[in-house]
């Protein structure tokens, strides 16, 4: 979980629509992890309601199109939030996907299965300039400067 959106905008907004937009800055450190190391995005999100469409409408909201990028095998793993669920969901996921070579979890929740691959969020702040340079390390990549 990246914390895409202040802690102020967590909750429903009229007509269903679930957030304005997404945090530009964590939009922008994403994409440029994506650009650079060629990742896919892989969802398994509280937001699970949420459609596809609706996920990638809060990314274009944002001014990323995250569709170009997202996984062949689908946007979320569709499992729950907890601890076990989320861990669980990822071992499952990898499982099926038998060519991912380096892999990233980035949550604000500690995931002691998966240390040396997760970068831990604060969950009040999200993705910075840390979480950057810690992903882009676990991905094999030296961070570079974005701005």
């Amino acid at each position: 979980r990246s914390r895409f959106v202040p802690e102020e905008w967590n909750y429903s907004l009229e007509h269903g629509e679930r957030f304005p937009y997404l945090d530009p800055c964590a939009v922008h450190i994403v994409r440029q992890i994506v650009e650079t190391t060629g990742c896919e995005v892989v969802f398994n999100t509280t937001h699970n309601n949420s459609t596809p469409n609706d996920i990638k409408n809060m990314f274009k909201k944002s001014g990323w199109d995250v569709g170009e990028h997202t996984s062949v095998y689908g946007w979320r793993t569709d499992f729950g939030v907890t601890h076990y669920n989320r861990e669980k969901g990822i071992r499952d996921y990898l499982k099926i996907c038998d060519d991912v070579t380096h892999w990233c979890v980035i949550d604000d929740l500690y995931l002691p299965s998966f240390v040396d691959n997760q970068v831990k969020t604060d969950p009040d702040f999200g993705i910075g300039i840390k979480e950057y340079q810690e992903t882009m390390l676990i991905l094999g990549n030296r961070p570079k400067i974005i701005y």
